[in-house]
């Protein structure tokens, strides 16, 4: 918020909307910002089972029969093409293709920037059951052909979530990014500037935080101290 509202003053400053004498300097060049720990993130990640459980629960277990494989495909499009919401809901149709041997999606990430996303076969194999017979439009819309609107998408991957019992209190579409950039760290032969492409980041730490995030949980030193004191504890 700070940087929004700092960079709205600097560019009436630039262009001069205001005279020198109702506004002369940015009011937002004095103020302290707050310290962000990189490390730190809201975002619930899930393990590869949980992500496995959600997917089949949007398919098998969705109420609405209609919309369940629409969001059964939306969760294996996040996750497996590493997206946030708004390129996923925006992909169209007609950039669906085939480039030197691979599927591919064309979509507008963050930023305006075209990338093209190397599809996997069963994923593809979804999106063509999903599209069926049409030729053009988005890939995810409603049954009129109007985009889908990614609030009501956060609700239902969430309500999905609820209903396959996973642990996790607000998981939401960028969990799915979220978590398949640490999965793709724990593979062997993992490829830090290969993942960083993949998942559409422009600066590698932005990736590598994902990465040390997964590290400091799971080699958390808590862990080995529980290990070393809890069967005491337990017979005391």
């Amino acid at each position: 918020m700070l940087s929004a509202n700092s960079s709205f003053f600097k560019f009436v400053l630039q262009t001069r909307v205001l005279p020198r004498e109702v506004m002369d300097s940015n009011p937002f060049d004095g103020v302290l910002y707050p310290a962000m720990d990189p490390l730190f993130t809201r975002t619930e990640g899930l393990t590869e089972a949980e992500f496995v459980t959600l997917a089949r629960t949007a398919r098998h277990e969705h109420p609405c029969r209609r919309t369940a494989f629409r969001l059964y495909v939306l969760i294996l499009v996040l996750y497996h093409l590493c997206l946030r919401i708004d390129a996923a809901l925006g992909a169209r149709i007609e950039k669906l293709s085939y480039d030197r041997g691979h599927h591919i999606l064309e979509v507008q990430i963050k930023g305006g920037t075209w990338v093209a996303k190397a599809v996997p076969p069963f994923v593809w194999h979804a999106l063509q059951v999903l599209i069926g017979g049409r030729t053009e439009g988005f890939i995810f819309c409603t049954s009129t052909g109007k985009r889908l609107d990614q609030a009501s998408q956060w609700r239902a991957i969430r309500a999905t979530a609820k209903r396959a019992g996973l642990p996790q209190k607000k998981i939401g579409p960028h969990s799915l990014k979220h978590s398949t950039i640490t999965h793709a760290y724990d593979r062997p032969g993992a490829r830090p500037e290969e993942i960083q492409h993949w998942a559409d980041h422009k600066d590698p730490r932005t990736t590598q935080r994902y990465n040390q995030r997964r590290g400091a949980l799971e080699g958390s030193p808590a862990y080995d101290a529980a290990a070393s004191m809890a069967e005491q504890l337990e017979a005391s």
